[in-house]
């Protein structure tokens, strides 16, 4: 079975992706090693590209490979993360700012659309899908770009 996911240029990408989002519901624990053979057969891919989205991953600081454990999920330094959250606030505080300038009033429905959908994930409990959908639109099918331009 092949997933799909909608907005990305490769299933390299997918994967990243997919993986990305296993990590932030906590589905992959700090420490937990990866098997590629397991991700490559739930995500419908060949191991090549979950190879290459782990590496990827690794160069982001996510993944930590050690030649004969394979691939593990970083644990976090608590230091670094508060930092990485500060920068991550500011960074988005002035996308928000900057995009707004340029929404018109049908992006301002989108958007409004979007964040109810949001509320509902998470009024049914589905932080994944919340954190998903918010990721998605960050990173990639991007329906802020559509309305900002």
């Amino acid at each position: 079975m092949t997933t799909q996911v909608a907005g990305y240029v490769s299933k390299t990408d997918m994967v990243a992706a997919l993986i990305r989002e296993l990590l932030m519901t906590g589905e992959l624990g700090p420490g937990e090693q990866l098997r590629q053979r397991d991700l490559a057969q739930r995500f419908g891919v060949s191991q090549t590209q979950v190879r290459e989205a782990m590496r990827r991953l690794e160069s982001e600081g996510l993944l930590s490979c050690d030649t004969h454990r394979g691939f593990t999920v970083v644990v976090a330094d608590l230091g670094q993360v508060e930092e990485n959250f500060r920068i991550r606030a500011a960074l988005e505080s002035l996308g928000a700012s900057l995009a707004a300038r340029k929404v018109d009033p049908a992006g301002l429905g989108r958007l409004r659309e979007l964040n109810e959908q949001m509320r509902a994930a998470l009024a049914r409990g589905d932080a994944g899908a919340a954190s998903a959908r918010t990721y998605q639109h960050i990173m990639g099918a991007d329906p802020v770009k559509e309305v900002s331009g």
